[in-house]
Parts: C-alpha cells; sequence; structure tokens
C-alpha cells in the first residue's frame, strides 16, 4: 500500500475519543498497518486550532504526536497548490507593531481567546491590528496574543 493523506477530519475522529467517529476511523486506521500516513501543514493548522482555542494541552500533545509519525506533505510543490507554504506551525508572542504581518494570512489568537484565520491590516493604534475577512466585518483595534503567518498568501 502507498502513501494514504490523511484530511483534518479523519486525524480530529482519530485522536479526539469524544467523536462518534473515533472508533470506526482507528479500526479503519488499523487495518493498514504497512502504510504511510502524510498529513500537510494546513491540515496541522486545522487540527491544533480547536485545542489550543480551548486550552487542552493533552489533545495538542496528541496531535504533535500523531505529526511526527506521519509524512508531511509539501503542497506547495503541488502546482495546484501554488498559494500555499509550508510553514512551521507555532506562535510567537506579540509586543510591537510587525509590518510583516500587514496583509498577509495570518492563523492568529486574540486576547479574548478566539483563535482565527485572518488577513490582517494596522490598527490604529501601536501594536494593535484589524482583522479581516471577504465574509464578514473586520475586528478593529484588537492586540494578538500569538499568531502564525501564512507564508505565500498576501492580499
Amino acid at each position: 500500500m502507498g502513501l494514504i493523506y490523511l484530511d483534518s477530519c479523519i486525524c480530529v475522529y482519530a485522536i479526539e475519543s469524544a467523536s462518534r467517529f473515533h472508533g470506526n476511523v482507528i479500526k479503519a486506521l488499523a487495518r493498514h498497518p504497512e502504510a504511510q500516513f502524510a498529513v500537510s501543514h494546513l491540515v496541522m493548522a486545522e487540527c491544533l486550532v480547536g485545542p489550543l482555542k480551548s486550552g487542552n494541552s493533552f489533545v495538542v500533545q496528541d496531535y504533535e504526536a500523531l505529526f511526527k509519525r506521519v509524512a508531511i506533505l509539501d503542497i506547495a510543490a503541488n502546482p495546484c497548490c501554488r498559494c500555499f507554504r509550508p510553514v512551521p506551525f507555532f506562535y510567537r508572542p506579540i509586543s510591537q507593531r510587525h509590518e510583516d504581518l500587514i496583509k498577509h494570512l495570518c492563523i492568529v489568537q486574540l486576547e479574548d481567546g478566539r483563535v482565527l484565520v485572518k488577513r490582517l491590516r494596522a490598527g490604529r493604534d501601536y501594536a494593535t491590528f484589524d482583522p479581516e475577512s471577504t465574509t464578514a466585518e473586520p475586528i478593529e483595534g484588537v492586540r494578538l496574543v500569538n499568531f502564525c503567518k501564512v507564508e505565500g498568501v498576501r492580499f
């Protein structure tokens, strides 16, 4: 058997045992012990948003253990996915205005605990941003607690 790509829903069902699909996914994965599994950086980000938002470090550790056991696909090398660039999924604290974030797509954690994927524009005050999207009004003048810039996507 070759490489099997795991989408985020399969990873969530495998890791988070409260899911009604947990048992079925575990059984299906166990039926292919010779297979090599793979995820993309986008799947990693999608899986980690929930547990990071809720502060569930145990689930974050479970995902990190899973990601160490699977291949990480470089979707940037795929000509169909040129807009994505793999980035390490890490957070760093924001204590100043980072001009390099302006007009970039980022995964951001706000002071109220929300974790969102938004394009950033400069806020009115120092070290604030106005996260925006194409489907909702911008959230104005927020301070970011943490972020992860999605490289290669600029608006």
